[in-house]
């Protein structure tokens, strides 16, 4: 079994239906970056905030990650 078995049997991406905003950094090295690839590419209109820095805390990028959520959440209908 490879390391995202267990990620992709708890979630069912395809079905999803609401507006996704998923924030990932590439040296997260608790949960692999492909994971969250995996999962954008898989639920229709996702939206995907790639971070090349900040480690699995999102460190140092709490600011942009904070201004990236209050924009999709602004952009989103009523």
């Amino acid at each position: 079994r490879d390391r995202l078995s267990n990620d992709r049997a708890a979630i069912a991406p395809a079905q999803i239906a609401e507006p996704v905003l998923i924030v990932h950094a590439r040296d997260d090295w608790i949960t692999p970056f492909s994971a969250a690839a995996f999962t954008v590419e898989r639920i229709p209109e996702a939206r995907f905030l790639a971070l090349e820095t900040g480690g699995y805390l999102l460190l140092g990028r709490h600011a942009e990650v904070r201004q990236r959520i209050a924009s999709f959440l602004a952009s989103l209908p009523p």
